[in-house]
């Protein structure tokens, strides 16, 4: 399908924990969001938890236009001292 959205050393860990609760926010189910982002309903619940692989890059895209978040909000960026170093938005 794609690579895969981050790798645990690349300096990018996807906020389980937002995702979650942008998800509840919306008053979507895992099991209703599943089919909408390309996964199935214990593929988010995985994701939730952060277990396994985590999303394809694809799945992090329709998931993030379907919670109405840019992208970047979904991941926290780590610089090599355990720093986050999260980039400001872009201005478009």
């Amino acid at each position: 399908m794609g690579r895969r959205a981050a790798k645990p050393d690349d300096g990018l860990e996807f906020d389980y924990a937002k995702f979650r609760a942008r998800r509840r926010m919306l008053d979507l189910s895992q099991r209703g969001m599943a089919p909408l982002v390309g996964a199935n309903a214990n593929a988010i619940l995985d994701w939730e938890k952060g277990r396994g692989q985590g999303p394809y890059l694809e799945q992090f895209v329709r998931a993030a236009r379907l919670l109405g978040t840019p992208l970047n909000d979904l991941f926290d960026v780590w610089d090599g001292e355990g720093k986050n170093a999260k980039p400001h938005r872009v201005r478009r």
